[in-house]
């Protein structure tokens, strides 16, 4: 079965949440590619798409630079 854009979403979101919780920062775009099994191009348009809903924050010019806002996750996991 192929994944929606909605399950890529949610997996984007908990590769993040997984990576700061393990080391303390969050994952690089190739690396969240890598733990998906899906093309790093497929990541970047899935966080490009969060980061327009509000639901992910680039918080710098860094491949490490983002962040969950968590209030706008819990609402995007609750309707998708």
């Amino acid at each position: 079965m192929k994944a929606t854009t909605a399950d890529r979403q949610k997996q984007v979101i908990e590769a993040i949440r997984r990576h700061v919780v393990a080391r303390g920062y969050p994952p690089t775009q190739r690396e969240m590619a890598v733990e998906m099994g899906v093309s790093l191009t497929r990541v970047a348009q899935v966080v490009n798409r969060l980061v327009e809903a509000g639901v992910v924050r680039r918080t710098a010019c860094s491949a490490r630079a983002y962040a969950v806002h968590e209030p706008a996750a819990a609402a995007l996991l609750r309707d998708g």
